[in-house]
């Protein structure tokens, strides 16, 4: 029930509220907007059920996860609401055994992952606290959670679509159906999951960099802009964060800069803010922002392999997924001892924050009580270091190329194949209109650097070829772009396809 009045007030804001100019556009009106919304808002049940088939629901997910602990600290406001909202804003009290550890960090399954890892935030938080403050109004519905998650994304789809639709002059629409059914970024901004939130975030950068480059300074883009700039640190920083920057180069060239520099000029400057991010990185942690990644692969790599995880009283102890590595305890339930020559992870509790290693277990006879357990995932896959050219072109191969339906598994691998093929289809369509066409070549390039860029960090951390599709999802719009920018329909309609 409350799912369907929050829609049908949604559907009455897009189509009735004369007051929020958001939705006035001279090329797609408002019965326009409101129908894409109602397709839009189809990926809810979509991927809730397609969850509930495949994997038997979505609990042991991040959709799952999310609305458990947003549940947990959205109850805690009708416990102690002064705390609530300290934890809302950052100020909360985590100290081991105090009241807020054994009331949210114990019970919740991601909001302990929102800790500083090397020098980037980690986002749990910030998806789990929105969420947490949407709970007050959610009726304990997740359905609800993601109809408000899907809905700040389509805002986020008409920022993008307004900020960049002159460059597709008759093809407005087109582009805006591009960018909110691209089937796997339609699928997962239909749940409680950061990708929404993502392209809400995003749709507001590129709608405030374009306003403050082209319209100048004011008190408001200023405060836009610095608050945007936080929330892009905070979260997904690698698509948030790189996307503030490129865009803000891309509009402040696109101003001020000659047609026929604008390439040679962009370029540049990446090249130059990415020796002095790796310097100052250098300088600061003494690490490369190329060891920064691997760091990042390995700890995907890790969890992406699963565990078993078992404890006493001084240490938690995770053996990979084989039970073939353990023996039962026959004298006590749910308790087992490890093999000789089992190689094992542990943190002692004593300075839980060291990770140590023992690479060949020579103690028989301790018994350990069975903590939990994460299955290995079923979608991993070999990023192999050698050069650094071989390492991109390997990581492009992964995002872009793979599986390719010779070789998918099952209907997720199916769905990333059919986006595969589009996404070969359009490299194909941007080289062949770089060639041919006398249209100005610096924004296609640009849509072409930005996904790409993405494309071969990802494809570089992130060994799992699930988790490729869903994180490339806000990215691979704006390949599909730069091949829209130089398709002529009106040309493809007397029976030739130009550029």
């Amino acid at each position: 029930m409350a799912f369907a009045i929050y829609f049908l007030l949604l559907l009455l804001i897009i189509l009735r509220g004369s007051r929020i100019t958001l939705f006035h556009d001279e090329i797609i009106n408002r019965k326009n907007f409101t129908f894409f919304f109602i397709l839009k808002v189809l990926a809810i049940p979509a991927f809730y059920f397609l969850f509930l088939k495949l994997y038997g629901g979505i609990e042991k997910f991040d959709a799952g996860k999310f609305f458990f602990d947003a549940k947990t600290i959205g109850n805690f406001a009708f416990q102690n609401f002064p705390e609530y909202v300290k934890t809302i804003f950052g100020l909360q009290d985590e100290t081991e055994g105090g009241h807020f550890y054994k009331m949210i960090i114990e019970p919740t399954f991601n909001w302990e992952n929102g800790a500083e890892k090397d020098f980037f935030y980690n986002d749990n938080r910030v998806v789990i606290r929105i969420h947490a403050i949407i709970h007050l109004i959610a009726f304990n519905s997740y359905f609800v959670h993601a109809l408000w998650a899907c809905f700040f994304s389509y805002i986020g789809s008409v920022l993008i679509y307004k900020s960049l639709k002159n460059f597709f002059p008759g093809k407005e629409k087109l582009f805006f159906v591009l960018i909110c059914f691209f089937p796997s970024l339609w699928l997962y901004t239909g749940a409680l999951l950061k990708e929404p939130w993502c392209v809400f975030f995003f749709g507001s950068i590129i709608y405030t960099t374009k306003q403050l480059t082209e319209r100048g300074f004011s008190i408001k883009r200023i405060l836009a802009f610095a608050f945007l700039l936080l929330v892009s640190i905070m979260l997904k920083p690698y698509i948030l964060f790189f996307g503030l920057i490129s865009f803000l180069l891309f509009y402040a060239i696109q101003t001020k800069v000659i047609a026929k520099w604008r390439i040679a000029v962009f370029t540049g400057a990446i090249l130059v803010l990415a020796l002095t991010a790796n310097l100052t990185v250098l300088q600061i942690k003494k690490i490369s922002l190329y060891d920064v990644a691997v760091g990042r692969l390995l700890r995907f790599d890790d969890v992406a392999k699963g565990g078993i995880f078992l404890t006493d009283t001084q240490q938690l102890i995770r053996v990979d997924y084989d039970w073939n590595l353990l023996s039962k305890d026959s004298l006590s339930k749910n308790h087992f001892k490890l093999k000789k020559g089992t190689p094992y992870v542990y943190w002692e509790f004593s300075h839980k924050n060291d990770t140590l290693r023992n690479y060949f277990n020579t103690n028989t006879t301790s018994s350990y009580s069975l903590a939990y357990v994460i299955p290995k995932a079923g979608s991993n896959i070999q990023v192999k270091q050698n050069n650094a050219a071989y390492t991109l072109l390997n990581s492009l191969y992964y995002t872009m190329a793979y599986p390719l339906f010779v070789n998918a598994k099952g209907a997720v691998q199916y769905l990333a194949s059919f986006e595969n093929l589009i996404l070969l289809l359009s490299v194909l369509l941007i080289i062949s209109g770089c060639l041919s066409s006398s249209k100005e070549k610096f924004p296609t390039y640009f849509f072409l650097f930005l996904s790409l860029s993405i494309f071969m960090l990802i494809g570089f951390t992130t060994p799992n070829s699930g988790a490729i599709l869903r994180y490339r999802a806000p990215m691979a719009i704006f390949l599909l772009a730069g091949a829209l920018y130089f398709v002529d329909f009106f040309k493809i309609k007397q029976g030739k396809l130009r550029f």
